[in-house]
């Protein structure tokens, strides 16, 4: 709980210090508005070590493959740095850029995935294939 009100603290001084930046300099709104999304973003990790250790004890548990639970963390952290990374872009005047970095994330998301759709193709044939 004492993160969340972290959280809100840095969005609401970041919030109003960008605002007010921004009808001085822009430039210097934009580094406000990064500063406080890293400590946002910085707050949230510290928050989110404690939950990826506690889903690699239930995959033991369950006996489930690590590697699957390592992909879907991999995959969950790139989808958010890319959000990140296209909301300061779109702040900062590049969309077109911003849709660029999101594409790129979407394909490398695939990318990783692609054993797995792989190995879930070849499970399928199986199955066909034997009755």
């Amino acid at each position: 709980m004492n993160e969340a009100f972290k959280i809100v603290a840095y969005a609401i001084c970041g919030g109003v210090l960008t605002v007010f930046l921004n009808s001085y300099r822009k430039e210097y709104a934009l580094i406000c508005a990064m500063v406080t999304c890293i400590l946002i973003l910085s707050t949230v990790v510290t928050m989110l070590s404690g939950l990826v250790s506690k889903m690699y004890e239930l995959s033991n548990i369950a006996s489930l493959r690590l590697d699957y639970i390592t992909l879907i963390i991999r995959a969950v952290g790139i989808a958010y740095l890319m959000e990140f990374a296209c909301e300061l872009l779109k702040d900062s005047g590049a969309g077109a850029i911003a849709k660029k970095v999101e594409l790129t994330g979407k394909i490398i998301i695939l990318y990783m995935a692609f054993p797995i759709i792989t190995e879930f193709m070849e499970v399928c044939i199986n199955a066909i294939n034997s009755m």
